[in-house]
């Protein structure tokens, strides 16, 4: 065998030892049905689903053991034996290869995993979730949350454990963290987690801080400064102002000029002033002999 033969055996053979299956992509369980993304180009790739109830080992899922399909039925995997929640796991295998398992999440809340929404703020993170869950309301104070985050793109290693709700403090602004939360009971996870969520942790805008602490001490300043000016206007100034807002004295030029004629033939008294006029008084005497009346 030449060397060139030898060389060529041997790049072949790390190739097959080398390779490695990528790990299975958006992998989520919806209404009983576990789907993923396919191996791209490769026809000959198969796949494999587990399942694994609380306190238990990983199983096959028996009709989806070295499938073809890009999903699979997990709605076998709830027994009237034991009809408690199920984590679910899958990965690829062509020629004797085999990608990293993959655990399935779920995109919306279920009896079985957490319904999770992310409200964002400056530096901190508020992870809403229910306090008054199935497995809260089955188990009590034995289930909570379990919740993973971390910075976009890096393993998802800081956690946070709650019963509800749970804040995130101490966050980088301007930066993208994930979050992803997992049922725990008695210390063990239980059921599928959420599917990792993203958000922008927004940065605190100073400038809009400041505005709303110096608007409102100006409007305080000008209001007092206008309430001292009039204070000290009606104290100090008030007959200086009633003298401005006085009109000087103006007498009608008609008044000095006299009367016209037709008013000055009209004559002052009416009638004869040497005759008086008055009124006659009646006075009537009544006694026994005779009545008489006399005027005055």
């Amino acid at each position: 065998m030449t060397k060139l033969h030898l060389l060529l055996c041997v790049q072949a053979l790390s190739q097959v030892l080398c390779e490695v299956l990528p790990p299975l992509q958006d992998m989520h369980v919806s209404d009983g049905t576990l789907s993923w993304s396919p191996a791209p180009s490769h026809t000959s790739v198969t796949y494999t689903v587990q399942y694994r109830s609380f306190d238990k080992q990983w199983t096959d899922v028996t009709a989806c053991v070295q499938t073809s399909l890009a999903s699979c039925d997990v709605t076998s995997t709830a027994s009237a034996e034991d009809p408690g929640c199920v984590r679910l796991r899958a990965r690829a295998e062509r020629a004797g290869l085999s990608s990293p398992w993959t655990e399935a999440c779920s995109r919306r809340g279920n009896p079985c995993s957490p319904e999770v929404r992310l409200a964002p703020r400056p530096s901190s993170l508020y992870v809403v979730l229910s306090k008054n869950h199935s497995m809260a309301r089955e188990y009590g104070g034995h289930a909570w949350h379990r919740v993973f985050y971390g910075k976009e793109g890096q393993p998802l290693q800081d956690i946070q454990e709650g019963t509800a709700s749970v804040s995130i403090p101490e966050l980088e602004e301007g930066q993208t963290y994930c979050v992803q939360v997992q049922y725990m009971l008695y210390t063990k996870p239980n059921g599928e987690p959420s599917c990792v969520q993203c958000v922008l942790i927004p940065k605190s805008n100073t400038e809009t801080h400041h505005t709303k602490v110096v608007v409102p001490v100006v409007v305080v300043v000008v209001v007092m400064a206008i309430m001292t000016g009039i204070i000290y206007v009606l104290m100090y100034k008030s007959k200086g102002i009633k003298k401005w807002l006085r009109q000087p004295y103006q007498i009608s030029k008609d008044v000095c000029q006299p009367l016209p004629e037709k008013f000055r033939e009209v004559p002052l008294t009416m009638g004869d002033p040497g005759e008086e006029r008055c009124d006659e008084i009646f006075l009537i005497y009544r006694d026994a002999a005779h009545e008489s009346v006399h005027s005055v």
